[in-house]
């Protein structure tokens, strides 16, 4: 596990905060936002690793695919009542992935009741990916 510095939470709610504010409002972000520095820590210092579990499919020609069937941030909301805060979480893997000239593919998520967290990201260049 990384220490935990605060840079990485620093950076992000500040690249976040817009676009939170026009998919959420504004209250549902600062609420979300606001005393979640120590939330996000202490979740960190408590979340399991994801483990081994990914699985990465051929599954399209374009880009590559994988899923997961266990999300320590959402075991880790559920258990202790921050459920507001995972559709945040999960969002950030877009934010992540088109920092990164990519984009993501998602039909399901843990936190919204799926059975897998899928990902299929693919290049931003190609524009009907298969």
């Amino acid at each position: 596990m990384m220490k935990y510095t605060g840079k990485y939470y620093m950076v992000l709610s500040l690249l976040l905060r817009k676009h939170l504010i026009n998919q959420f409002g504004k209250e549902i972000t600062s609420k979300a936002l606001k005393g979640a520095k120590p939330i996000y820590k202490d979740m960190l210092l408590k979340c399991e690793d994801i483990g081994y579990d990914n699985n990465f499919e051929n599954k399209h020609k374009d880009g590559i695919y994988y899923h997961f069937t266990r999300c320590p941030l959402n075991d880790f909301a559920r258990k202790n009542g921050f459920l507001e805060i995972l559709p945040v979480c999960c969002e950030i893997d877009h934010y992540m992935t088109e920092a990164k000239h990519g984009v993501l593919h998602r039909d399901y998520t843990l936190a919204t009741g799926g059975s897998i967290c899928d990902y299929w990201i693919v290049p931003d260049k190609i524009k009907n990916p298969k």
